[in-house]
């Protein structure tokens, strides 16, 4: 069962059933559509059917990052899926694509990697492999979810860089971008380590490596986060910012020369850190957005 809207979360519970969608297991998750572009099937969760019935959910967070140079290499993959009868919900005619297949549409990646994952699936491979070696085929610095029908107790996940915490309570197991958004009477949460793939259930993990790595990245460890903490604060001492211009700003300073890394995990951190200080504010405001709808930002800053 799913729902998605051109719109934000408000937009979603209004004119959808999401709030009442039944099951005891799931996520969430929001994108932004370049240059406005795309219809509501470009937003998550991305859905492979069989007979037309839902059989997998798709979500992922990230971009192209180091592998930008794929697009090509995606599109060959994405005509194949075409080619073999593999709907890709999300093709579309635009004028600027980014990944564009032979007729001139163009569709997105994630949306590719769901119909691929499903091929693979097909074709003998575990959830888990089909995973790792979709990110390995159709590469981008993500980290990927996925719930498959027949796998209905756990969260497949495949993680590059991006960050992924998971955490454990009495009311179950939570996944989020960042520990700020774990409930409070959860247990620590934990970092899944950047090239691994698994399974989240509902009282443990399990992952392993991925068999090669698709590039460098840089570690997340203690000496990373002493670099930009001291950056993090006097940015935020001198203007209000969100984690996307947060990133930015301190992305040329502390990754120089990172393939991958993980800037966002450092700034999540850094602002959770600040938090249980008792130092940080917030506010959410609005922006513009498609269609005459505003979107919800998160700002930052140091109480002084």
């Amino acid at each position: 069962y799913y729902a998605k809207v051109i719109g934000d979360l408000n937009e979603l519970l209004k004119t959808t059933d999401a709030l009442s969608l039944p099951g005891n297991i799931g996520f969430i998750h929001s994108r932004t559509a370049g240059n406005g572009e795309g219809s509501v099937e470009w937003g998550h969760p991305f859905i492979a059917k069989k007979d037309r019935v839902p059989v997998l959910a798709h979500v992922s967070n990230g971009g192209a990052g180091y592998f930008a140079n794929k697009f090509g290499e995606i599109a060959e993959i994405a005509d194949k899926l075409l080619e073999e009868g593999y709907e890709i919900p999300t093709k579309e005619r635009f004028n600027r694509p980014k990944i564009q297949v032979k007729d001139g549409d163009a569709v997105h990646i994630s949306d590719v990697t769901t119909q691929y994952i499903y091929k693979l699936i097909n074709e003998g491979y575990s959830v888990v492999q089909a995973n790792e070696k979709a990110l390995m085929d159709l590469p981008s610095d993500d980290v990927d979810l996925d719930l498959y029908v027949n796998e209905p107790n756990a969260i497949t996940f495949a993680k590059m860089s991006q960050p992924m915490t998971v955490a454990f309570c009495d009311h179950g197991a939570y996944m989020s971008t960042t520990a700020l958004a774990i409930p409070s009477d959860a247990r620590e949460p934990v970092f899944l380590p950047s090239f691994t793939v698994g399974k989240v259930y509902i009282d443990h993990f399990e992952l392993k490596p991925f068999d090669k790595l698709p590039c460098e990245s840089s570690p997340f460890d203690t000496e990373l986060m002493l670099r930009a903490y001291p950056i993090i604060v006097e940015l935020l001492k001198n203007e209000k910012l969100s984690v996307g211009s947060i990133r930015q700003k301190i992305y040329p300073i502390v990754f120089p020369n990172a393939q991958s890394s993980n800037t966002s995990q450092v700034v999540y951190e850094t602002l959770r850190a600040l938090k249980i200080q008792g130092v940080l504010k917030s506010e959410n405001v609005t922006v513009p957005g498609r269609n005459g709808l505003t979107a919800p930002k998160t700002l930052f800053w140091l109480d002084n």
